[in-house]
């Protein structure tokens, strides 16, 4: 488990939240992006976590309103809560997306 999903995870009150978005995602197309930051209380690990969402193509932002995002092209209502926190992918936000490789100049 990674670093990420598992501070999402280990918290009830956390993991509750992001599983209303899910949910919410599922029934509408439409989550509110404010009610999991505010419940998440940590600017950053938020941060990491809609990062996930937006490198995944599980989500995109809406492009009216910060506070809220659509399904992404990626998303299924199949997505299990600990996919959806990074939980099997073994998702780190600082790994480079490249692999770490440095292109050549």
């Amino acid at each position: 488990m990674s670093d990420m999903s598992s501070r999402i995870l280990d918290f009830p009150v956390r993991a509750a939240a992001v599983e209303e978005f899910r949910r919410q995602l599922s029934a509408s197309n439409l989550g509110d992006l404010s009610a999991v930051s505010a419940t998440i209380g940590d600017a950053m690990l938020f941060s990491e976590l809609l990062a996930l969402w937006l490198d995944r193509g599980w989500v995109v932002r809406s492009p009216s309103s910060p506070i809220y995002a659509y399904s992404g092209p990626a998303f299924s209502p199949d997505l299990g809560l600990g996919d959806f926190c990074g939980e099997s992918i073994g998702y780190d936000p600082s790994a480079p997306e490249d692999g770490g490789e440095t292109p050549s100049t």
